[in-house]
């Protein structure tokens, strides 16, 4: 991508914007910056603007954007100013995406390439925390990057070397608008890749493979049926018919886990590692903080942060991985569109529910209809504290699990500062 960056207009002043103002000053070029916070956008000028790079939390129907393209301004994302700026770097990049446990495999693969001779020349980024411009650039290093619906969504081509599509569930369905849409976004991650590997696990990603497979080498991988990489119900991980390793033995348990780990493995596998090296360098990968988390066990009562189950998906996969235990869970805050849908079959695990924030009174009524103990809590402290003293009362091996099932913004800067403060709780408690 040609692009002329005389002066840049950035739109959004969080953690991406003040990324591309850094670069920007790093590299001497002219920027303005927008506080996309700001509903006022009555002063930006775009006399002498050549280049406007957009936050990912700022719509592409926004009147800046919309105005931009109408005088012929090309309007990026600051990945596509990493890759544009660093053409050959996108010939070694790895790019995972999907509703849920895109994190957990973005750390995991950067984890075993990081762990196989090749310490120092793996990075880090996009999503999950680093934003891509603040990486180091090296000609042989190894990027690992996590991409959301809203990045790609405005992204341009980015010529991946691999990719995944982990899966696809209702979710960010207020700023897509449908199911397709949010497929055809997600779907953005491929354009150009090498090597576009699809999880066929559920029903979009599957329709989806279906779709394309005629018309590009897709590698298909596979938990619940055999593909070029898959996993059998006995944790057994394949490549084609040849068995790898068993799954139950790595310290990242669970079944939930399972597609994360073979999504991590095939790709390192397509970058040229053998398949015992992979597997050694994932015996060591803890996890994540925030993902299903053990924070403490105090008496016969485990903690569990899970804070990044911004979605009842994810919460699902939650309550199947400790549904042995005696649960009480905390739920709440903004909801998604499709609330607690895809709990309903498991809502009977749950001993009792404790809700916070904005979806507390909606899911008050939800559990009341399913019969579920529950109260009202409105804030995480109060909610925690409550969770404990019930589950002291009983002398089974229980948890205590945040896994809100909602957005953070209603009472949280994001998923991160939610979990941060249930740990500070608990461990003062």
């Amino acid at each position: 991508m040609n692009l002329n960056l005389d002066h840049i207009l950035i739109l959004g002043a969080g953690k991406t914007g003040l990324s591309v103002q850094k670069w920007c000053m790093q590299n001497k070029v002219t920027c303005t910056l927008w506080n996309g916070d700001c509903d006022d956008h009555s002063n930006v000028k775009m006399e002498n603007v050549t280049c406007v790079v957009i936050s990912p939390g700022l719509k592409p129907s926004h009147p800046l954007p919309k105005a931009a393209k109408q005088l012929g301004i090309p309007v990026i994302t600051d990945i596509d100013l990493f890759f544009s700026k660093n053409p050959t770097v996108s010939n070694h990049t790895f790019g995972i995406t999907g509703t849920n446990g895109k994190s957990t495999t973005t750390a995991l693969l950067h984890h075993i390439f990081y762990n196989t001779n090749q310490k120092g020349n793996a990075f880090l980024g996009g999503n999950i925390g680093t934003p891509i411009l603040d990486l180091p650039v090296e000609s042989v290093a190894k990027y690992v990057i996590e991409l959301s619906s809203y990045q790609l969504e405005l992204s341009h081509r980015l010529n991946l070397f691999a990719a995944v599509l982990l899966n696809l569930t209702p979710d960010h369905l207020e700023r897509h608008g449908s199911m397709a849409q949010y497929s055809i976004d997600k779907m953005k991650i491929f354009d150009g890749c090498q090597y576009p590997v699809i999880c066929i696990d559920d029903a979009y990603t599957l329709d989806a493979y279906n779709n394309v497979k005629k018309h590009h080498n897709f590698v298909a991988i596979s938990c619940t049926q055999k593909a070029d990489y898959y996993v059998d119900d006995r944790g057994m991980l394949f490549i084609k018919e040849a068995p790898i390793a068993s799954l139950t033995d790595m310290p990242l348990k669970g079944k939930h886990n399972w597609q994360n780990i073979l999504a991590a493995f095939a790709l390192a596998h397509i970058s040229g590692l053998s398949p015992d090296l992979i597997v050694q360098a994932m015996q060591s990968f803890k996890g994540l903080n925030h993902r299903l988390q053990t924070v403490k066990k105090l008496s016969n009562v485990t903690f569990i942060n899970d804070s990044k189950a911004t979605n009842a998906e994810a919460t699902e996969k939650a309550i199947k991985a400790y549904h042995d235990k005696g649960l009480y869970v905390i739920l709440g805050g903004r909801a998604k569109e499709d609330g607690l849908k895809s709990l309903y079959p498991l809502l009977h695990h749950i001993k009792k529910a404790y809700l916070i924030g904005e979806a507390a009174d909606n899911f008050s009524e939800i559990l009341k209809a399913e019969s579920v103990p529950h109260t009202i809590s409105h804030t995480l402290s109060a909610a925690l504290k409550s969770a404990y003293q019930d589950a002291l009362k009983v002398s089974d091996e229980n948890v205590v699990l945040l896994s809100p099932s909602c957005a953070s913004f209603d009472q949280f800067k994001n998923f991160e500062e939610r979990g941060d403060l249930f740990c500070q709780i608990v461990n003062n408690l």
